[in-house]
């Protein structure tokens, strides 16, 4: 399946909770970046979404991203992991929690490294099983 949103309506979606100042959001980037997509809430964590996500749909390369894809973080004992879409800009997320707990914002991606001990595990092309329409580049 396909997805019937697109990467610059996911990111458009996310960015309206920024601008909103929308609060509510702590511990709950999956679920909020599946809602940017438009999708049913498939899987219980970023980590799970990640693992379930088919290898020929993983990406390693966060410089080929387009707008509104999904990238994943993980460290050591966390069960959870992080998630975050592509922005507009290039080397930026918008993401939960980033930079202020609660709220979303955009924050580079080597923000959850620095701030939160995180490893950038790639982005995908796939997401709960969809495959998602994004192909316009950031700037």
């Amino acid at each position: 399946m396909v997805s019937k949103k697109t990467g610059l309506q996911a990111y458009a979606n996310m960015k309206a909770l920024m601008t909103k100042h929308v609060s509510g959001v702590k511990g709950y980037c999956d679920r909020t970046c599946q809602n940017a997509w438009k999708l049913p809430v498939k899987y219980a964590s970023a980590l799970d979404a990640w693992n379930h996500i088919p290898t020929q749909y993983r990406h390693t390369d966060p410089r080929l991203a387009p707008i509104g894809v999904p990238h994943f973080w993980h460290s050591p004992g966390d069960n959870y992991g992080h998630v975050a879409l592509q922005s507009d800009k290039k080397g930026i997320v918008i993401s939960t929690d980033a930079p202020t707990s609660n709220y979303v914002g955009e924050v580079p991606l080597t923000w959850f490294k620095t701030h939160w001990g995180k490893t950038y595990l790639g982005w995908g092309s796939m997401y709960n099983d969809v495959l998602l329409d994004a192909h316009e580049m950031p700037n």
